[in-house]
């Protein structure tokens, strides 16, 4: 059960493991840097051992820290997990049949479990579906998520490739989703944390429906934007009736030539 720690001025719940790094790394700190911090750390010792890229290989960086990965194709309950085998050893499955980006992330998001020293005892909310999660089961699997992009993009390796590009399109996009091995929701997120010279937000769609209000096709699912984009893209909103997004999914294309829009923000 998530645990409110009010005497600590922390005054939200969260997660007893998220609790358990905020005692032992210094309760003021924010979890995420703490998670940032530690990612960062496991990659500068890899890296003192010849792990490199990019791409940047997550069952190399595993063996490195004594954790053995099987692919399965049994049901392991989502995407990957993190268990004890019989010797006591930190063992990760994966599953079979997912494309390799997503088995790449999975392996990252499993190995940054280790981060937490109580992992193990929490292995049966790692299984549940998100829309079952509770708000602090959501945040402990988050900051799980924010350290396997920290490992998927090292910082000081992704921030150069950035630095090193003329422009930033669709085309960049795709350049450094295939240089990293990595899916370009994964790509566009790690972009909108670290390209903060230039204001963008990244805008996810979907065509579920769910508690969204209208006749579609499409609706906002979320939006990333860097620290320099100033407003807000809200949820559940629909794109423009002309927009390049909704002219991509009627016609099935990836890409659509540059076009100046004007969208309802915040």
């Amino acid at each position: 059960m998530p645990i409110s720690q009010g005497h600590s001025g922390l005054d939200r719940k969260h997660h007893p493991s998220v609790v358990a790094l905020l005692h032992k790394y210094g309760e003021t700190k924010d979890p995420r840097e703490i998670m940032r911090s530690l990612a960062r750390k496991v990659i500068a010792r890899a890296k003192k051992q010849g792990w490199e890229g990019p791409p940047f290989c997550p069952k190399e960086l595993c063996s490195l820290a004594g954790i053995r990965c099987s692919e399965v194709d049994y049901d392991i309950g989502g995407d990957g997990r993190i268990l004890p085998n019989p010797n006591g050893f930190p063992q990760i499955e994966y599953l079979k049949g997912r494309m390799k980006e997503r088995q790449r992330f999975t392996l990252f998001h499993e190995f940054a479990h280790t981060f937490f020293s109580d992992y193990c005892k929490a292995l049966p909310l790692h299984h549940n579906s998100s829309s079952d999660l509770s708000a602090a089961e959501k945040e402990f699997e988050k900051l799980c998520d924010l350290a396997a992009s920290e490992m998927l993009f090292p910082f000081e390796d992704f921030t150069k490739d950035l630095r090193e590009l003329s422009k930033l399109n669709f085309k960049e996009l795709r350049y450094l989703s295939k240089r990293y091995l990595a899916s370009i929701d994964a790509t566009c997120y790690r972009t909108a944390g670290l390209a903060n010279n230039i204001p963008l937000s990244f805008v996810f769609l979907t065509d579920r429906k769910g508690n969204f209000h209208g006749d579609g096709p499409l609706w906002i699912r979320h939006s990333s934007p860097s620290k320099t984009f100033r407003s807000f893209i809200e949820r559940g909103r629909q794109p423009p009736a002309d927009s390049v997004a909704l002219d991509c999914f009627r016609k099935g294309k990836l890409v659509s030539r540059v076009r100046k829009e004007v969208w309802e923000i915040g």
